[in-house]
């Protein structure tokens, strides 16, 4: 039977079928992989059956769901509602994983565990350096200044190596210097690296008798 909208079905008998066939690329860590989902108002979930040994599982379900009558609500939420399928497994215990000293009962196990989880806890409250506390959101916030002022004086370095760079073609009469000698200092790495590439301005082929359309010519920072 046809309809034009869901609500002609209210009132009348409706049934449909969930059907899951397969998953496919799960991770292989997992086993005993099943689906469950809940249909409308049922309060049970249904379950396929269990598969193993495997990342691409079949599980080939099919169920059919009938409601005598419908109403209204229904066929909201078979209109407007969606349908969650939990794709369940149990993980797998890798042979890594597992204690390597024999003997251990699980009160023992568990005793482990909680010094473990306690040293973690310890850390995020600070832990002890040279005999003294330290708190690790202090060292961070410590480390990042250091990091700020290492930047900052490197960023300073270059402002201070193109400031010499514009005396020194001040010295000389120079007002055009090619935009390749400013990358030169620009990239040097050291005060030393930079005063050697500053002293090569008498060089620079952008001299001010070179003309725009000069064959050697290339882009200039105009000194004003």
């Amino acid at each position: 039977m046809f309809v034009d909208s869901p609500s002609d079905l209210v009132g009348k008998s409706v049934g449909f079928m969930v059907k899951i066939l397969n998953c496919r690329g799960l991770p292989n860590k997992y086993a005993d992989m099943y689906c469950t989902y809940i249909i409308y108002l049922e309060e049970k979930e249904t379950r396929t059956k269990t598969v193993s040994e495997t990342s691409n599982p079949d599980f080939n379900h099919s169920k059919k769901f009938a409601f005598p009558v419908a109403t209204q609500q229904l066929m909201d939420h078979l209109k407007n509602g969606n349908l969650t399928i939990k794709v369940m497994g149990k993980q797998r215990v890798r042979r890594s994983a597992m204690p390597r000293i024999n003997g251990l009962t699980t009160k023992d196990m568990l005793k482990s565990d909680r010094a473990v989880f306690s040293k973690t806890a310890n850390l995020m409250n600070g832990f002890q350096m040279n005999g003294r506390v330290v708190d690790p959101q202090k060292q961070s916030i410590i480390v990042e200044l250091l990091l700020m002022k290492k930047t900052q004086a490197r960023l300073q370095q270059k402002v201070d190596a193109v400031r010499k760079l514009v005396k020194e073609a001040e010295n000389i009469s120079k007002v055009r210097v090619s935009t390749s000698l400013l990358k030169e200092v620009l990239q040097a790495n050291t005060q030393e690296q930079a005063d050697t590439i500053i002293r090569k301005i008498s060089d620079d082929p952008d001299g001010d008798n070179d003309g725009p359309g000069s064959s050697n010519s290339s882009s200039v920072c105009v000194l004003l």
